[in-house]
This record gives C-alpha cells, structure tokens and sequence, in this order.
C-alpha cells in the first residue's frame, strides 16, 4: 500500500474509532462509518468488507494504547503506581473509550480473544512487578500471579462499572489503596 492509501485507511480508522465509541459495537453500519469518516461507500470497501472488519483494526489499535506500558525503571512499589495510574485512566476514560463496543463485541460471541489477551497481558505485567516487590521485600504474597489475576479482575469490574452507571475517581482511588495495601509488606 502506498502512502496516500496508508494515510486514508488511518483516516478510516480514527473516524471509524470515533463512531464506535459512541454508537457502541452492535449499532454501527457501515453506512455510519462512510458518514464519519467523509469517504464514499467505494472508498470504504476498497479497503474493508464489512463493520467487523473495521473494527478488529480499530480495536486492536485502541487495545495496543491500552496495553500496560513498561512501568519503567524503579523500585516495584513505583512500578505498580505507574501501572495502576494507567489503569485508572483507562477505568474513567469517557471520551474515545472503545470499552463498551469491545464488551459488545465480546459478548456477541466474536471477539473473547481481545478481552482474554487484554487481561492476560494485564496479569503478567502484575505478576511480574508483585514477584520483583516479593523478591525485594517491598511486598508480600504467596502467589504473585493469583495475586495479580484479582486485581485484573477488579480493575476489568470497575472498567464494566464505568460503562454501565458509572464511578466516580474517588472510587478507583479508594480500590486501588485497598489493593496496594493488601500486598504491602508489614
């Protein structure tokens, strides 16, 4: 592809993406994705045969800026607020949020892989911080990858929360404490 198709399928996309999180998975056509991104029908299918398709390019781009970044260097307790920051991020994000059309999508039987490999990706990077905070005394935990899917699955809860009615930064600050605080060491 060249570089003028290059920079119309990102057009697409970024428009694609900002039909998706409103509208959600399931009451996007393709008709809206022609209307958002200022395209024609022809235009659109010269690149993409159907919404499905468009959106496993989006949301794998929206999943790729949701992946854990490297926490970085320094100590696992800073490691883990960095990657719990981001998280919380994530949790409160309303504006561009892909969440609610990735659960859709998921839950319409087509796209678990998504939600799987996000939240595995998620428990290795826990486990990999809490069994450096273990090694270092920092933290304390029998079982850093058990220890790393429960917080996965509170923070996947909050994220369902979020979309569904809401919460409030308080909230998520308040969980997080309660997390850290559970594997800080005494």
């Amino acid at each position: 592809m060249g570089e003028r198709s290059e920079n119309k399928k990102e057009l697409i996309l970024e428009k694609a993406s900002e039909v998706f999180s409103r509208k959600g998975y399931l009451g996007v056509t393709m008709s809206d994705i022609v209307s958002g991104a200022g395209i024609s029908r022809g235009g659109l299918y010269l690149y993409y045969t159907g919404t499905e398709e468009v959106f496993r390019d989006v949301i794998e781009g929206y999943l790729a800026a949701c992946r854990p970044a490297d926490p970085g260097a320094g100590t696992p307790a800073e490691r883990l607020a960095v990657f719990l920051r981001e998280q919380k991020k994530r949790i409160l994000r309303k504006k561009g949020s892909l969440e609610r059309a990735l659960y859709e999508y998921s839950f319409s039987g087509q796209g678990k892989d998504y939600m799987k490999a996000d939240f595995d990706e998620g428990v290795r990077t826990l486990s990999e911080i809490i069994a450096s905070g273990v090694d270092s005394g920092e933290f304390q935990s029998p079982d850093p990858v058990r220890d790393a899917e429960n917080i996965m699955y509170l923070l996947l809860g909050m994220r369902i929360k979020a979309r569904t009615f809401g919460i409030r930064s308080s909230e998520v600050d308040s969980e997080i404490l309660y997390m850290i605080s559970l594997l800080a060491s005494s």
